[in-house]
């Protein structure tokens, strides 16, 4: 499965071809959690882990939800990984006024992502 179908299954279970209303927001999404487009066509399975994440954060969002629920989200991230990836997730929370509950042993992705919600 390609970044982009992944991205496209909170939309429609019909990923192949992705229809193209939903490829639209496909795109938009990858844009706001810095998927590049190049990135949308490689399989998840070959995916960084820092994409694997971005994937995950995009179809937590991807249906609107007013609280933003995150599990041990740099649990798989390199550590040099978890300050962009908090920068990241406090940027996108402020952006859409989300409240975030994070579980994690990780207090500095806590204190870093917590600015922005």
């Amino acid at each position: 499965m390609t970044t982009a179908q992944n991205l496209a299954i909170p939309f429609s279970l019909e990923i192949d071809p992705i229809p193209a209303e939903v490829l639209s927001r496909v795109h938009a999404l990858a844009a706001e959690v810095g998927i590049a487009q190049s990135d949308l066509s490689r399989g998840v399975g070959d995916a960084s882990p820092m994409l694997r994440a971005r994937v995950r954060l995009a179809r937590a969002l991807a249906l609107e939800p007013l609280v933003l629920v995150l599990e041990h989200p740099t649990a798989a991230l390199a550590a040099d990984d978890a300050k962009p990836y908090a920068a990241l997730v406090a940027g996108i929370c402020e952006q859409r006024a989300l409240t975030m509950v994070t579980l994690s042993m990780d207090e500095k992705f806590g204190r870093l992502s917590a600015a922005g919600c």
